[in-house]
């Protein structure tokens, strides 16, 4: 499956009328531990390395297209396919292996997730908090099968958002690249000139 979701920062206004008629169904906290190497190899291709409650995901950019319009990522959750993306031989448990390898953490992150749903919509509205930082910010996604959806979802999602009264069109930082140019701004400089981020 194909994660297809666009960022947007909301008002409390906004908040209310993008929820309004829509199905609850999941209040979660999470924590999410985010690795890279200190060359940004994952982040600078796009790829974002995370332990989310003790799984391990890896997200892999369809579209590294700086202007694009929704944010399309392959999510590669099985260990196994993880360590063969990344070329990782298994010795040892993968947290051990990925630090043979020259991973390290450079994140970790606390959202609170409430979720939503909405015909075949998923809203996730997040708060953010790691150490002095804070952050808050919804996705409206859709999951497709097939490259070819791609475009259609993108539409249906910046259709459904323009009814909801989002704003479209302004760059929406997702919430580990914010915390990388709150907190690191050398790692956000990086992103900068490999044009994965502005």
């Amino acid at each position: 499956m194909i994660e297809v979701e666009k960022k947007f920062s909301l008002t409390k206004e906004q908040e209310k009328n993008l929820t309004k008629d829509t199905k609850f169904f999941l209040k979660k906290e999470m924590i999410d531990v985010y690795y890279d190497n200190e060359r940004y190899y994952l982040t600078k291709n796009d790829l974002w390395l995370r332990q989310r409650n003790n799984d391990f995901e890896l997200k892999v950019s369809k579209n590294k297209n700086i202007n694009r319009k929704a944010d399309q990522y392959d999510e590669i959750t099985e260990e196994d396919k993880i360590r063969d993306y990344l070329k990782i031989k298994k010795e040892n448990d993968f947290s051990q292996d990925l630090k043979k390898s020259g991973y390290s953490i450079f994140a970790v992150l606390k959202t609170v997730r409430t979720k939503y749903k909405k015909d075949s919509f998923i809203i996730d509205i997040d708060e953010i908090t790691s150490d002095q930082y804070s952050y808050s910010l919804a996705e409206i996604e859709l999951m497709v099968e097939e490259n070819s959806d791609i475009d259609d979802a993108i539409k249906k999602i910046i259709d459904f958002a323009k009814s909801k009264g989002l704003q479209i069109g302004i760059y929406t930082r997702g919430k580990v690249v914010e915390y990388i140019k709150q907190k690191r701004p050398e790692h956000f400089n990086a992103l900068l000139e490999a044009n994965i981020v502005k």
